[in-house]
This record gives structure tokens, sequence and C-alpha cells, in this order.
């Protein structure tokens, strides 16, 4: 990590570094599988070329991933930043609460990424949450932990009142992570968004700050660690 431009610029109004998430030592016994192997996991807002690492780390697993990948539909008039105009794009997007994006940190090392877009305001103060981990860190329970941190952190402090995530069907992995952090189900969703080349179901979840507060400690990361980390 040593070497990472880190940008000084606010997230969401507030100075980044006040937005990192550290777990360390035994805690995470508490938190992950069993034989875990892990010493750190760290999330912060990433900044700067750091999103430009994250994106590596995801084409470096496009074989681990590339099966539940949005893609962008034939004839869209959607425009995608060049890869210079990435970082800057994400950096004002985050600067004025129009997205997060949480890198997750592992032993040093970025793992993956958890991210809120979609943002709405006015009256309905939500986003829409996704998220990856790299292949070699999956099945420790490092993502539902990213999930659930990110999750207390923006309804809890960043003033959303609501978060969904969306999952594919087919996704069981991603389906038993919503069900056991308790999320509500809402339902089924055809063809609702364009992943890997084609238009595709998913099956739609939220949670927002009233469910939150009814969870132990009013923390979906404190529900896990009564829980002792099963998930």
């Amino acid at each position: 990590m040593a070497g990472f431009f880190r940008s000084r610029r606010s997230v969401w109004g507030r100075p980044a570094r006040d937005l990192e998430v550290r777990y360390e030592g035994e805690c995470l016994d508490d938190l992950l599988h069993e034989n875990h192997g892990v010493s750190s996991v760290v999330l912060r807002p990433a900044a700067g070329r750091e999103h430009l690492e994250i994106e590596r780390v995801r084409r470096v697993n496009k074989g681990w991933l590339g099966e539940w990948e949005a893609t962008v539909p034939p004839g869209s008039s959607a425009s995608v930043p060049t890869w210079e105009e990435f970082p800057r794009l994400m950096d004002r997007k985050q600067a004025g609460g129009e997205a997060l994006s949480m890198m997750v940190v592992v032993d040093g090392e970025i793992a993956g990424l958890v991210s809120v877009g979609a943002v709405e305001r006015g009256a309905m103060h939500l986003g829409v949450l996704g998220y990856w981990i790299a292949e070699a860190n999956a099945g420790k329970g490092i993502t539902s932990l990213a999930v659930a941190s990110t999750i207390d952190l923006v309804l809890g402090e960043l003033d959303l009142h609501r978060i969904e995530i969306n999952v594919r069907p087919e996704n069981e992995p991603s389906l038993g992570l919503a069900r056991k952090l308790k999320l509500r189900e809402e339902g089924y969703k055809p063809r609702y968004m364009h992943i890997n080349g084609r238009w595709a179901d998913h099956v739609g979840f939220a949670v927002d700050q009233e469910d939150l507060k009814q969870m132990p400690g009013g923390s979906l990361v404190e529900q896990r660690v009564r829980r002792r980390g099963k998930y």
C-alpha cells in the first residue's frame, strides 16, 4: 500500500480518514470464519489513483467475478469515463455524497470493494449497495463483515435512510450473505439489471435506519459479534 496517492478531499462532507474502519488482532476471531488466517481488515474510502488500483485487482479476478458484473446494454447512450478521468470522477462523486467506494484492505493489500451508488436525496434518502471480493479472500467472512460495516456507516453516520442490495438468484453465496445479515427480502425483480451481457433477474433486499435500531447494539457488526461470526 505504500506509495499510493491519497487524496485529501472530503467524502460526504467529512474528512476521509474519519470514515476508516479497522479490525485487527483477536477481534477478527469473533468476526470471521475459523482458520481465517487474517491479521487485519481495513475499510476506507478510496481516493485518487487508488480507484485505478482497485480496478486492476478486479480485472485480475475477472474469471472469478465476470459472471456477476454489471454491463452496459448495447445501444446505450451512457458514456464510460477514460482511465484518466475515472479517479477524478469518483472523487467528485464521493465529495458530493453521490457515491461511496469503500476499499477492502486485507493484511495491507487491496482485496475488494463495497460501493454505494444510485444515491437519492429529497424524500427518498436511499442508496444501492454492491460489493466484490478477490477470489483469494473469499469464504473467510470478510465480505459480509465489509458489507455490514458499510451499512452501519451509511445508515448510522452518513444519514441515508435506506440501503438496497440486489442479488442474482443464481448467486447463492450473496443470497446467503443478505439473509444471514437479516436484511429484509422484498421480492423478485425480473430483468432488473444488465449483467454479463444480458438482462438478468434479481432478488431485492433492503435495510433502513429503523431496522438497524432494532438490532443488537443498533449495528449489523454488533449483531455479527454476538453470533460470533457464524456467517
